[in-house]
């Protein structure tokens, strides 16, 4: 059964598109992600509720027998444990609607995957700055391509070989060949 048959704008466009009851519940999900992260910014993706801070943090959906929270939260094995129950095939949770909503586990959850997206973006911004470009680690005699200098927001460096290997040893400059 499809209560949606247009993509939602917003996620009250996408409330709105479910039967009173499961409004209900969408909004207490809506509101308990909102206590758990103020911050964060609404928005919807995949056609679904999401909720983003530096990047996508935690979806989440209304189905015909369940709520859907995505992306799947490992790590802390408490909450891996309470939450074993409702693990989808894919890792994914799966709140059945004819049970109570655990709203108290999924704001542990959101805590928990705010700390993990945090973690990850760390970890992201760190093998950046590892990976940055700069005229020291740079060899004369090696091809350089300026750009991926620029790209890292550096200047290129001062002594660029403009000369390309051919396959063979043999190596032309541009313009060498007519």
């Amino acid at each position: 059964m499809k209560y949606l048959q247009t993509s939602p704008k917003s996620i009250d466009d996408y409330i709105s598109g479910f039967p009173d009851d499961l409004q209900k519940v969408l909004e207490r999900i809506r509101r308990t992600i909102r206590k758990a992260v103020p911050r964060a910014q609404e928005k919807i993706s995949y056609k679904m509720p999401a909720f983003t801070l530096d990047g996508d943090l935690i979806y989440f959906a209304a189905f015909k027998n369940h709520i859907g929270i995505f992306p799947p939260v490992r790590g802390d094995a408490k909450l891996n444990k309470e939450l074993s129950r409702y693990r989808g095939e894919k890792g994914n949770l799966k709140f059945p609607l004819d049970e109570p909503i655990p709203y108290e586990l999924i704001g542990r959850l959101v805590k928990f995957r705010i700390k993990e997206h945090l973690e990850k973006l760390s970890t992201k911004r760190n093998k950046k700055k590892a990976m940055t470009i700069t005229s020291s680690n740079l060899s004369d005699s090696s091809f350089v391509d300026h750009r991926a200098a620029f790209r890292h927001g550096e200047a290129a460096p001062r002594r660029v070989s403009w000369r390309r290997p051919i396959p063979g040893g043999v190596s032309f400059l541009p313009g060498d060949i007519s």
